[in-house]
């Protein structure tokens, strides 16, 4: 059963909602933190665009299928999506990728940068 504060999937209304941090403009930045903040950005928008159906029935984002508790859809507020983006955005920058390759060292992985080939 569904709390107050949550819709049963197949009933829920969009609200269409940003999925953009509050530094976005960071990413018109045309150096190196820009270019990096602007993949992670760009990733997370592409990744919450109504394209997939969810199991749910009708269209959803990735923040929507992160949303679910008891099979019920939490509503997705701006203020969470904006949150969200602003997070994944900073994993682009120089703290936040130090921090994903160190939590990443500690679970036994490393991110290994990939080669240009000469042509």
């Amino acid at each position: 059963m569904c709390s107050s504060q949550t819709l049963p999937a197949r009933k829920r209304r969009r609200k269409k909602v940003i999925h953009r941090g509050n530094h976005y403009h960071r990413t018109k930045i045309m150096d190196a933190r820009g270019r990096m903040e602007k993949i992670f950005a760009q990733a997370w928008e592409k990744e919450n665009r109504l394209e997939r159906r969810s199991d749910f029935g009708g269209l959803c984002s990735k923040l929507d299928e992160l949303m679910v508790q008891n099979d019920c859809l939490v509503p997705v507020s701006q203020e969470a999506a904006t949150a969200t983006a602003t997070v994944v955005q900073w994993l682009g920058t120089h703290m936040g990728f130090a921090f994903l390759e160190s939590t990443l060292l500690k679970a036994g992985y490393r991110i290994v940068p990939i080669k240009k080939q000469r042509e």
